[in-house]
């Protein structure tokens, strides 16, 4: 704990040695609330590279320099920067003929800014674990195999620290490759969940169990904290398997959203024997039984198990599937049939897939298949029984949040398997990656929370030169990722001219447009 007088900086201070200095400085800041940096003006002593002087400002010291105002802008339009004249200063000099380093200069002052209790955990400067806790957390992890859980607590205790949780995780995560694989099995797994149940009842955790060889064949699971988030933002729901998690082979099923940041949220998982209807239906049915909530929009890769197990569990849920997933089946589907077409049909089909009105759908569609006959049957058994799921005309009446894709899912499988490392673990070593990832995406909500308390300055722009209180009345409401996609759409509206025109004539001109969309379906 530290004490007032262990953080008291004055003018004739002294320091043994510049590591003495650096850690003050920095416990300091963190119990001020402030970040800092090292600012020029240093002295170095050539001839044996001894420091002579160091100078330490605060991280809101100076000004955005003006020189680069013009490329940030151009690079950046959303660039800013936290510098806004800070005067904090505190020079230090190393007094040879006293043999120590001493205090010379002290500006207390701090201005266009506020202290905040989080600098310490967000300001880069003031986020590095002490070489002991480094040691411990290595130990813990290759030698005793301690989760995450436990390591937090036992560094706690030890080192009467208070550690930041995504540095303890992004430790252990390096030191995991050491770690030799050891026989955690299924009965531990569901031991730590139940446990965690105990701790907080808001856990849910349900399994199904072989009745012949007793063995676990489905598992599902949600945090606190994901039950929250699935009440919060069911409007728009994706869901997709990811294979090659874990040293037994079964599918990973994840359910993901986009939240108020724009970011994505694990809101629910499932590990699953195959990916069977019945597996689908079982998992479905334990979302229902855990939320009491259907998905409002559900979008997922048009797996017709998954198709079944939607009708039969969330049937007045509207079911969307992947455009991407669609993409990528056309041309393993007909390219060898089509053959030197197959580009113009990809063409037309993405034309009729973005249709905006169903009678221009349903016209085009009708073409699509007269103008290539060799793929009416493909497209009549996947496509044509349910164009509502895909084409534009249709989803377009559904609030999607942009999402046409499962292709946030994709995402979240790419940064999973960066936290595995292999696909050799453990359903225990599965469960800690998971809950790395939950702790990653939750920091990044308290890191924008944060974020939105520091001040910004940056290039005056449109929005703020013209919309300026409907800019100010919608900080009261949505969120910096949400704003700037306001403050896009302000600055084109400048742009705009606007005309009354005929439908026929916009009609007409969509055939030019859509090429611009064709190939990148959202």
């Amino acid at each position: 704990m530290n004490t007032e007088k262990d953080i008291s900086l004055f003018v004739g201070k002294t320091f043994q040695n510049w590591d003495h200095v650096s850690n003050f400085m920095k416990r300091y800041a963190a119990v001020k609330g402030h970040g800092i940096r090292i600012g020029g003006g240093g002295k170095v002593d050539k001839a044996n590279g001894i420091i002579i002087k160091r100078t330490y400002l605060c991280r809101h010291a100076g000004q955005a320099k003006s020189n680069r105002t013009a490329l940030v802008e151009k690079q950046h339009p959303n660039a800013s920067s936290c510098r806004v004249g800070c005067p904090w200063k505190v020079n230090i000099w190393n007094k040879k003929c006293k043999n120590h380093l001493e205090v010379t200069t002290f500006n207390d002052q701090h201005t266009g800014h506020e202290f905040h209790p989080l600098a310490v955990r967000f300001v880069p400067t003031l986020r590095k674990l002490p070489e002991e806790v480094i040691e411990e957390i290595r130990f813990l992890t290759v030698v005793a195999k301690a989760d995450a859980t436990i390591q937090y607590r036992v560094i706690r205790e030890k080192f009467n620290i208070k550690i930041i949780r995504q540095d303890l995780y992004n430790a252990i995560s390096k030191f995991r490759r050491e770690v030799t694989l050891g026989e955690a099995d299924t009965g531990v797994l569901l031991k730590r969940l139940y446990e965690k149940k105990m701790e907080d009842p808001r856990w849910i955790v349900s399994i199904k169990i072989d009745p012949v060889t007793s063995s676990l064949t489905h598992l599902f699971w949600m945090t606190p904290e994901q039950h929250i988030l699935w009440l919060r933002y069911h409007d728009v729901i994706m869901h997709d398997n990811t294979c090659k998690t874990n040293r037994y082979n079964r599918p990973l099923s994840l359910f993901v959203t986009p939240d108020n940041n724009l970011k994505t949220r694990i809101v629910a998982q499932a590990i699953v024997d195959d990916e069977s209807q019945l597996s689908y239906e079982w998992v479905f049915q334990c979302v229902k039984d855990a939320t009491g909530i259907f998905p409002k929009v559900f979008i997922t890769d048009g797996d017709p198990a998954v198709d079944g197990a939607v009708i039969t569990e969330f049937p007045n849920t509207y079911h969307i599937h992947c455009i991407w997933h669609i993409s990528q089946n056309l041309p393993k589907r007909l390219k060898g049939e089509l053959g030197s077409s197959f580009s113009d049909f990809m063409k037309d089909f993405f034309q009729t897939r973005n249709s905006l009105t169903e009678k221009q759908f349903n016209e085009r569609w009708k073409m699509l298949l007269q103008n290539y006959p060799q793929s009416k049957d493909y497209l009549m058994r996947s496509l044509g029984n349910n164009p509502q799921s895909w084409a534009r005309a249709f989803t377009n009446k559904y609030f999607t949040a942009g999402a046409q894709s499962t292709s946030r899912n994709e995402g979240e499988n790419s940064t999973l398997k960066r936290l595995f490392g292999s696909s050799n673990l453990s359903l225990c070593e599965l469960f800690d990656a998971l809950e790395e990832r939950y702790q990653e995406e939750s920091d990044y909500c308290e890191f924008i929370n944060w974020k939105q308390t520091m001040p910004q300055v940056g290039p005056q722009n449109t929005a703020n030169t013209i919309f300026g209180p409907v800019v100010q009345q919608l900080k009261e409401f949505v969120m910096p990722n949400i704003m700037k996609k306001q403050e896009e759409q302000m600055s084109l509206s400048l742009y705009y001219h606007a005309m009354e025109v005929e439908l026929e004539v916009v009609l007409s001109k969509e055939k030019v447009m859509y090429q611009f969309v064709i190939a990148f379906p959202t």
